[in-house]
């Protein structure tokens, strides 16, 4: 799953709460009248928000490597253009799963 607070960066919206998966969609609440806070259900295909995800993090200065092993695992490798430093994540679900790992990471690091 993925914060609300990353899912507002990468869609750039203002969303109030991430609501779940279900059939491979994201639900989430956001603000649609600019602080007024009134809001409106929407979704995203997990897919579809991994590619933007990924978008944010080459962004950031990243790059994403997604790997998906024989025994099903995926991994994701970051390596940080500025200083070469890498950092790793794995999934024994899905490619978006990692993916949102390591947007949450980046926002995070960006964040402190």
């Amino acid at each position: 799953m993925i914060s609300k607070e990353v899912l507002s960066e990468v869609l750039a919206l203002d969303v109030l709460a991430v609501v779940g998966e279900v059939n491979g969609e994201l639900k989430y609440w956001f603000d649609e009248s600019c602080g007024n806070k009134v809001s409106r259900e929407s979704k995203i295909n997990i897919y579809e928000l991994a590619h933007l995800c990924k978008d944010f993090i080459i962004d950031k200065g990243y790059i994403p490597t997604i790997t998906t092993f024989s025994n099903k695992t995926v991994g994701a490798l970051i390596k940080s253009i500025k200083d070469n430093t890498k950092e790793e994540w794995f999934s024994d679900s899905n490619e978006p799963e990692v993916v949102f790992k390591a947007t949450e990471y980046i926002y995070n690091s960006i964040e402190e």
